[in-house]
């Protein structure tokens, strides 16, 4: 495990066993990226303190697929997911290229390599946003994104960001005024309660 001078922490070499199963997971490296050293500096304060930071990004690279569905094989014969790609749809038995253009997929020139974006906000409380970018060494334009592809495909590059979007401030200053206190005080006794229900 290392830090960076760009407030990053990056660990290499995972791997990690899932419960239930003697697969072993491994990712070239796993990165936490707080966006400077003073957030880094902080960031054990700022999640005591119920705070969001202004931005947590946890990176993946490298990562094995084929190993992840292996584990999953070991309790199941046949995942229902290989029942489901594009059944019913059209007399389909794989998305081709422009079916994948159409769900807004991203194909590099040789499609061998897939991008997507996905961003869930939930109820002005916060966003999560994921970036991934995988390869295999057959196009999907020819297999499609079936279970097949994903046991041979190689997760080259993910982020995952979460975003606050104004909940907790909301909520502070709601319980500051209904309270009277400082922020601060607030804080303590909200930690201290949040503690205690544990």
């Amino acid at each position: 495990m290392s830090t960076t001078l760009s407030g990053e922490i990056l660990i290499d070499g995972l791997q990690v066993i899932p419960r239930a199963t003697d697969e072993t997971v491994q990712a070239e490296q796993l990165a936490l990226i707080t966006g400077c050293p003073w957030a880094l500096s902080t960031l054990k304060d700022t999640v005591e303190s119920v705070e969001l930071p202004d931005q947590l990004t946890i990176a993946v690279k490298g990562l094995d697929a084929e190993s992840m569905y292996s584990a999953m094989e070991q309790s199941a014969e046949q995942s229902p997911f290989e029942l489901m790609e594009s059944a019913g749809c059209g007399g389909r038995d794989r998305f081709d290229r422009s079916d994948l253009a159409s769900m807004s997929y991203r194909l590099s020139d040789t499609g061998n390599e897939i991008m997507f974006t996905s961003s869930t906000t939930t109820r002005e409380h916060s966003t999560f946003t994921t970036n991934a970018r995988i390869s295999n060494s057959t196009p999907f334009t020819e297999m499609g994104l079936s279970p097949q592809a994903a046991r041979q495909s190689r997760l080259e590059a993910a982020t995952m960001t979460l975003a606050g979007v104004g909940h907790v401030n909301r909520t502070q200053s709601f319980c500051t005024d209904e309270m009277d206190v400082s922020k601060d005080a607030f804080i303590a006794n909200h930690l201290q309660a949040w503690q205690a229900s544990w």
